[in-house]
Formats: structure tokens, C-alpha cells, sequence
């Protein structure tokens, strides 16, 4: 059964390879494909005409304004896998192929000529992963979709305006009784961010604290793309989050640490932990005038020190950017070395 379905899967990424839909579309351009009778709405968007890696990527619902959020922002690669969580199907050269993404191929005798194709589940917190039986079931379910989309577009039957704030989108129209394919407007879900309550007591520590005038960069909610050492299934691994302050007038980094012991803490008692790090280190530089944070998700996190200081979102943290630069340049090199 389970062959059947790869086999399946396999012949719908061929028919996509066909349709070619990074030729006509570019990452900011959604689609989008909506059944009300059985509570679905997904979203997705066809990647590489710009050069790199082609594809499709199809978008877990509730993760699409996050998608948006990265490319509109041009947020810093080392960053990419915090904000991507679906499925993505990818054409490279069959003789890139890594190990893991050749088990299925040959365990099912399925062949390639110059351009094979590659299945991956996106997590936040992992490094892509391979599709089990269940993520088989939803793209079977969702590619089609997307393949009828695809082939309009194909054939200038539908096209995309210049207009971003519109999809192609494919929906169940009840009065029909079937579907219709058109461009509509932009419709996201709602976006919830969780919020995190400072303890009163550390509320009353700040309060008491010396004033600076220094400006400091905060992240510590997102995931940095290293092996934690940690295995999840199927040679795939969880990636640590990390926490880093920076000084952006003075440009330097005032702490930062990869916390590897994250991925076995609740959200809750890694929030209360790294903010007591992050109050820790105010009690000896002072209260910053101004935190800048990179998105509403850490933003809404630390929510409670705007009682004391202002909160920024500005999705370029120039200095802690700036550092993984050379944090990945220098794991680069020490790479080549020990080679």
C-alpha cells in the first residue's frame, strides 16, 4: 500500500516537473486551495525562478504569514528554517542526491534520468525531514489541487496580476457544486502569538535597576541551523535554539549562548529561563533604552518589558546577523581544516 502511494507521489512531481511553474511564478506569488465541506484551506508557492532551488512548496495553513513575513523582509538565511514549516518538492540534479534522499527511490525501484526529486517535511526546530505515511496522505491529497491550479496557469488561462495582495486561488463553490479557479483577494488566517507573564518579582527587580542608553538586540525564541546531537527519527535532527544579545550602538555581541538542552525544556520554562538571563545581564549593563526584537513572535514573548523600556520590531538585528555570518564562516573553515 504504503509503495503505491511513494509510486503515486512520484508521478504527480514528474507532471509538476512538466508544468514548470517557477518559468511563470515567483516566491511572492501565492496559490491557494480551499474545500469548506471538509475544513480545508492550504496554501503554496512555486520556488526558483530566480535561479536557485526549484520547486514547490506547499504551506502548513496557519504558518503562511510567517512565509510572508521572510520574504517580504529579506530575513538573513541562517534564519530561513524558522520561518518555513510544510512540505516541499524539489528537482536537483540526480547526482546531488544525499543518502537519506535516495531510501525511497531505491527501495521502490524508481529511477531518474538527469533530474531527481526530493520530499521534505519542514519543522520548526529541525532540520528537514523524510515523509512518513501521514505526510504521503496530505500531499496525495493536496498536489492535485495544486496541479489543476498549475495547469491553467500553464495554458494563460489564469495568470497572475501584479497585484500582491491577491492569490490563484482554487475553491469549493457550493452553489456549483464543484470548483472554481480564479484570482481572489489575499485571505490569511489570523495569526496568535503566545504571550509570556515576568514574574512580579522580576518586574520589581527592574524597576530598581540603573538606566543606559544603549540599545540592545534580543533573540532567543528562534532555532540555529547546527546539530544539536540530539536524533529525532528517520537520521533527521532537532536543532538548538540560542540566545544572543547585541549592542547595536556600539556593535558587539554582550552574550550568546546555544542552548542545547532547550529541546528538552516546555516553551514556558525556556521563555522563564531566558528572561531571567536576559534580566541577569540588565542588572549589569542597565536598562536599555530601546529592544529590538526580530519578529511579533519574541516581541509578544517579552511583551512586559515594555513596562520599563521601548520594544522594537525590526526584522534585520544588524549586529547579531552580522555575527552568524562569521559564527558560520568560521564553522565553515574549521570544516575545511579538519578535512
Amino acid at each position: 500500500m504504503i509503495k503505491e502511494k511513494w509510486i503515486n507521489l512520484y508521478e504527480l512531481a514528474d507532471e509538476l516537473y512538466e508544468l514548470k511553474p517557477w518559468d511563470y511564478s515567483y516566491d511572492d506569488k501565492l496559490l491557494c486551495y480551499t474545500d469548506i465541506r471538509y475544513n480545508i484551506i492550504s496554501y503554496a508557492s512555486a520556488m526558483g525562478k530566480n535561479g536557485k532551488l526549484k520547486g514547490l512548496f506547499i504551506f502548513n495553513e496557519n504558518e503562511i504569514n510567517n512565509y510572508l513575513f521572510m520574504i517580504k523582509n529579506k530575513i538573513s538565511v541562517y534564519q530561513l528554517l524558522n520561518y518555513q514549516e510544510g512540505y516541499f518538492i524539489s528537482y536537483v540534479n540526480k547526482k546531488e542526491l544525499k543518502a537519506d534522499e535516495k531510501i525511497i527511490p531505491s527501495k521502490y525501484n524508481i529511477a531518474f534520468n538527469d533530474i531527481a526529486i526530493c520530499f521534505h517535511k519542514y519543522k520548526k526546530g529541525y532540520f528537514p525531514m523524510q515523509l512518513n505515511e501521514n505526510d504521503l496522505d496530505i500531499l496525495l491529497k493536496l498536489l492535485p489541487q495544486y496541479l489543476y491550479l498549475l495547469r491553467h496557469l500553464n495554458n494563460n488561462s489564469l495568470s497572475f496580476s501584479n497585484d500582491n495582495n491577491k492569490m490563484i486561488t482554487r475553491f469549493y463553490d457550493e452553489s456549483l457544486k464543484g470548483y472554481k479557479n480564479t484570482e481572489i483577494e489575499l485571505i490569511l488566517p489570523e495569526q496568535y502569538y503566545e504571550k509570556f507573564k515576568i514574574e512580579d518579582e522580576n518586574i520589581k527587580r527592574l524597576y530598581n535597576m540603573k538606566k543606559s542608553q544603549i540599545e540592545v538586540e534580543v533573540e532567543f525564541t528562534n532555532y540555529l541551523p547546527i546539530s544539536s546531537g540530539d536524533s529525532y527519527e528517520n537520521d533527521t535532527y532537532k536543532i538548538p535554539r540560542y540566545f544572543i544579545v547585541s549592542d547595536r550602538i556600539n556593535k558587539k555581541v554582550l552574550a550568546f549562548d546555544i542552548e542545547a538542552d532547550s529541546n528538552n525544556l516546555k516553551d514556558n520554562e525556556y521563555y522563564k529561563n531566558s528572561i531571567n538571563k536576559l534580566i541577569d545581564l540588565f542588572e549589569r549593563i542597565g536598562i536599555p533604552r530601546k529592544i529590538i526584537v526580530r519578529d511579533n513572535y519574541i516581541k509578544n514573548i517579552i511583551t512586559d518589558l515594555n513596562l520599563i523600556t521601548d520594544i522594537e520590531l525590526n526584522p534585520s538585528l544588524e549586529v547579531s546577523d552580522r555575527y552568524f555570518e562569521m559564527f558560520f564562516l568560521s564553522q565553515k573553515n574549521n570544516l575545511k581544516n579538519n578535512n
